[in-house]
């Protein structure tokens, strides 16, 4: 069991954080107009800057979340992305009724991704992980012709 959680954990918590990131990116893409709408109701300007940055960052540190690719800095990027968003589109404080108990989960829910996002920054990508094979990949990238076990000068 001890072995299992070890090797599929990391991927378990890596797939689970980064599908978040990678859906609302998408969305944002595919729902541009909307999103737009929304992020200037929430008084965000310029708004197309902000939701381009935001699609990138989603997007691309949500992919190398998923994949295990600079695991530790994607994460850390998305938990720092998280801070102002949550800031700004979860004011629970300044709602009330259903809407508070709403916008007060929401709230919630982004900093239990923030902890486990920073989780992540502490903990290894696993070995099932772009990272785990890093320093292979990138010494034939960097040596193509270097074969295992050969040391030329």
């Amino acid at each position: 069991m001890n072995r299992w959680i070890t090797r599929y954990g990391p991927l378990a918590a890596r797939v689970l954080l980064a599908q978040a990131f990678l859906i609302s990116g998408l969305n944002k893409i595919f729902n541009y107009s909307e999103t737009k709408a929304y992020m200037l109701s929430a008084g965000l300007a310029p708004v197309d800057f902000f939701l381009v940055l935001a699609i990138l960052i989603e997007v691309i540190a949500g992919l190398a979340l998923l994949l295990g690719w600079g695991t530790r800095a994607s994460a850390w990027v998305l938990a720092v992305y998280m801070v102002p968003v949550t800031l700004a589109f979860h004011q629970f404080w300044n709602v009330s009724g259903m809407q508070l108990q709403q916008q007060q989960i929401e709230f919630m829910k982004n900093l239990a991704i923030m902890g486990g996002l920073l989780g992540m920054t502490a903990a290894s990508a696993g070995e099932l992980s772009l990272d785990a094979h890093h320093p292979r990949w990138l010494e034939r990238l960097r040596h193509p012709l270097h074969r295992a076990g050969s040391h030329a000068a």
